[in-house]
């Protein structure tokens, strides 16, 4: 498989994490006889050599502390301290990039770097495949930035702090109503409506009695409130690399102050105007965050043994 486009790729890994979730620094966890971090970037090289598209460069963002222990299992990567955020993460990386441009002769945004794109990639994604590179890169032909993104498939619930039950119950009815609105039989004679009409609240009456014990159940730390059964249309998840223009990174993160509320590359896009297009994801694209995922990727590598020789 070769990309036409022949684009030219920086590839920006933050793996910055503190494991908390996953109860210590998933970056070394075991997959395969590897270290997760270095498995991922394995997977990115591999994915760009297939579609014949030059690496410029790895830059791989990481605590001061294990700054020196991965750039030892990272001998492709320049690894660089992160920041206290994703965001600042991927802009002390992207720094690195400006850095060894700079120290190549390379300033400014020259003719040359139209072909170049900047792809960020989680380092607890070790699975990305090089058909999904393709489309991202086919994508961002004609965007500014292009994301991997998945359809949300199961049933989505918003919640509160049950401290606002009360205000909550106004929301929980409101969603609901909705929904049932929906799921009912469409009548047009007069007659007919009141008798929906009746019927909805009939349903909606038993819908909030059963909420009432239901509610409750969710406890996550602070104890929650099920405010309403969320329409999962409209949604979907999105994964990573998040691939963009040379100039769009430049613009997001040379110098610009971020928000550490930043979760992702496109959220920033979006927020300042550029366009942004979606790519169908890829459901073994996982995201290793706790130590079930790992468990899963484990069963993911049996499955799809990856060769790195």
């Amino acid at each position: 498989m070769k990309n036409e486009c022949q684009k030219k790729i920086y590839l920006v890994v933050p793996a910055g994490g503190s494991g908390s979730r996953f109860g210590g620094m998933k970056q070394y966890a075991d997959i395969g006889g590897r270290p997760l971090v270095q498995m991922t970037v394995l997977a990115l090289q591999n994915a760009c050599r297939e579609l014949g598209v030059e690496v410029l460069g790895i830059y791989v963002s990481a605590p001061e502390s294990e700054v020196e222990s991965l750039q030892e299992i990272l001998p492709d990567a320049k690894v660089v301290v992160g920041g206290a955020s994703r965001a600042e993460s991927v802009a002390r990386a992207f720094l690195g990039i400006e850095s060894g441009r700079e120290q190549q002769g390379g300033i400014g945004l020259t003719n040359e770097m139209k072909d170049v794109v900047v792809a960020v990639h989680d380092a607890c994604r070790p699975f990305v495949s090089a058909s999904l590179m393709a489309s991202l890169l086919e994508a961002v032909e004609d965007a500014d930035c292009s994301v991997p993104s998945l359809p949300v498939t199961d049933t989505l619930k918003k919640t509160m702090p049950q401290t606002d039950r009360a205000e909550g119950q106004a929301f929980f009815q409101e969603g609901h109503a909705s929904l049932i609105d929906k799921a009912l039989p469409q009548e047009n004679d007069v007659a007919n409506k009141e008798m929906r009409s009746k019927e909805k609240n009939s349903v909606l009456a038993a819908v909030l009695e059963k909420g009432k014990d239901r509610s409750s159940a969710i406890k996550s730390g602070n104890p929650r409130s099920v405010v309403c059964t969320v329409s999962r249309d409209s949604y979907f998840t999105v994964q990573t690399p998040q691939v963009m223009t040379y100039a769009v990174a430049k613009k997001l993160y040379g110098g610009r102050e971020l928000c550490s509320r930043l979760t992702d590359d496109s959220m920033m896009a979006e927020a300042l105007g550029y366009k942004v297009d979606y790519v169908a994801g890829d459901r073994f694209n996982i995201k290793i965050t706790t130590p079930d995922d790992l468990l899963l990727a484990r069963s993911i590598f049996a499955m799809r043994p990856m060769n790195f020789d």
